[in-house]
């Protein structure tokens, strides 16, 4: 029995500690637990469908499974993986780098978790060194192979507002590649595993750097322009600003009553733009804090105004607004 049992935690407990060093390292808690769990979910969603069409081509092309799990199952499988992250990425549920990788190998978390419990199931003989590699080797290079695609992607995406197809290319490619060196062995599994070991941790915290980098230039700027922006607003200056100036062009547009809602949600928007940046400083100085009940009554605000101006209103307003997909995040984070 112990040994059943110490077979299993080798083969499951090490991708999980990995994941959770990983959401330990995201010091500004940019990813909610709810999206991480989800993201496992999928995961395991996902071997099982890859499970079950790689069995039916297997039994009906006759490819050598040597064959198979080297040049045709990293793609199946690599595409399974990452639709779920591919749709959080055009969904704008990701702004940076961090959250990428960290959600990116969630998904392969869930994915090994599935894989492996079936290993165990189908070879109940096999020894605890195969678990271990399995465990160490096998499920690490899951997560790492959509952390890498994740990462890629959100590189291209975030310099974006709109999504092209072709951002998630590269990355698929790396990820099916790595998926497929790994399979065919050209070194032992042993030392595989051992690369992973080493190379992860490194490659992580080069994504962590950088994008702890990019979050806080983001801030930086983004603060001082936002609330400027609130002063000029609040003292009655915005006239002489160039906000102000495109303001007064809407003026021959639009009735009075509709530029006083677009004002208004100029307004509620920069400030919701600095609530956000605040709760991201303050969970990064440690304080678990989510949006307050002003913040609550300014959203369902911004979007009663947003529903009041119409579609020619926002498309008007739209060389006011922030348009980088951190912006866009951002709201996020306060719905």
């Amino acid at each position: 029995m112990s040994f059943i049992l110490a077979k299993g935690l080798s083969a499951l407990l090490p991708v999980v500690v990995h994941l959770l060093v990983l959401l330990l390292m995201d010091g500004y808690k940019l990813v909610r637990m709810r999206t991480v769990l989800l993201s496992v979910c999928f995961g395991l969603l996902a071997a099982l469908a890859s499970q079950v069409v790689n069995d039916a081509l297997l039994i009906n092309t006759g490819v050598k499974l040597s064959t198979y799990s080297s040049y045709v199952a990293p793609f199946l499988e690599e595409g399974f993986k990452s639709a779920w992250l591919i749709y959080l990425l055009a969904t704008r549920r990701v702004g940076f780098l961090v959250d990428a990788a960290i959600l990116g190998f969630a998904v392969g978390v869930g994915f090994a978790l599935a894989e492996n419990l079936l290993f165990l199931t189908l070879w109940p003989d096999a020894g605890l060194l195969v678990a271990v590699i399995r465990g160490l080797g096998t499920a690490v290079m899951h997560g790492s192979t959509v952390a890498l695609l994740g990462v890629m992607a959100q590189g291209f995406c975030e310099r974006n507002i709109h999504i092209k197809p072709w951002f998630f290319l590269p990355g698929y490619l790396l990820a099916v590649s790595v998926h497929a060196v790994f399979n065919q062995f050209f070194i032992s599994p042993a030392l595989s595993a051992a690369g992973l070991l080493v190379g992860l941790p490194g490659l992580m915290y080069l994504v962590f750097q950088a994008g702890n980098r990019s979050l806080q230039k983001w801030l930086g700027a983004g603060f001082d322009t936002d609330s400027e922006l609130l002063e000029a607003i609040n003292q009655g200056r915005v006239s002489k600003t160039p906000v102000g100036t495109y303001l007064l062009t809407l003026r021959k547009m639009f009735p009075p009553e509709t530029m006083v809602d677009i004002f208004c949600l100029l307004k509620i928007t920069v400030e919701l733009s600095i609530e956000a940046k605040g709760l991201l400083m303050m969970r990064k100085q440690g304080f678990d804090v989510g949006p307050s009940q002003e913040i609550r009554e300014k959203m369902e605000e911004l979007m009663f105004l947003e529903k009041s101006i119409g579609p020619t209103g926002r498309l008007a307003i739209g060389p006011m607004l922030p348009k980088g997909r951190k912006d866009f995040w951002q709201r996020q984070l306060l719905d």
